[in-house]
């Protein structure tokens, strides 16, 4: 991942989220919970700049897993732009 974090806060926010559990049904929503958390710790933020070869990395990474157009919050991550919205920000309208 391109960004760091520190690992005693990322373990104590994992934790609460376990302390939470009360039945043994909830493991599977506990863990979709997690992985979603360990995907916004390790999340490209706005603003952020990336180097080309991140950007690559990123864009090979995506072309191999199977949940493609949303984040783990349910964000868009793919925006699909037609050829006028792209002339209007160049004057080409």
């Amino acid at each position: 991942c391109f960004i760091k974090h520190d690992p005693e806060q990322i373990i104590k926010d994992l934790l609460l989220e376990l302390s939470n559990v009360t039945k043994v049904s909830m493991l599977d929503e506990l863990q979709n919970k997690i992985f979603g958390k360990i995907a916004c710790y390790s999340a490209i933020k706005a603003g952020q700049k990336l180097h080309r070869q991140e950007i690559i990395s990123l864009l090979k990474q995506l072309e191999i897993i199977n949940y493609k157009t949303h984040c783990p919050h349910g964000r868009n991550i793919i925006k699909v732009l037609s050829f006028k919205q792209i002339g209007y920000w160049f004057d080409r309208s």
